[in-house]
């Protein structure tokens, strides 16, 4: 059997709730379609999230993203046979807001003022 190859170039972009990702076609011959694969650290567990092969090369999460978390994804090509690649690289999303607290912080007096958002 000719190995399957995961696609390429994976990338994630994030909106208040859901995450569009987009990737590169693999070049495998017997390709069926995709498979998106979520976890909430890089280490998984992972689930997969889309209920039918994906057949092009985006994909948006809606499900299950409430509040401010980091979303990790992979995927997978799939051929006919049902098989599997292994996964892409892993890339993470920040799905809502995220809060950031920094205590302590102190600062030197000055003449320069920065402002976070």
């Amino acid at each position: 059997p000719v190995p399957l190859l995961p696609p390429g170039n994976l990338e994630a972009r994030s909106g208040k709730d859901s995450v569009r990702l987009r990737w590169e076609s693999s070049p495998s011959t017997y390709l069926a379609g995709y498979n998106v694969y979520r976890a909430a650290s890089d280490n998984g567990p992972w689930t997969k999230i889309n209920t039918a092969l994906v057949s092009g090369e985006d994909y948006e999460d809606t499900g299950g993203l409430t509040g401010a978390s980091i979303a990790y994804y992979h995927v997978r090509t799939a051929d006919t046979s049902g098989n599997e690649s292994s996964p892409s690289d892993i890339v993470s999303a920040v799905v809502g807001r995220l809060k950031v607290f920094i205590p302590d912080a102190r600062g030197n007096k000055g003449t320069t003022q920065s402002r976070f958002r």
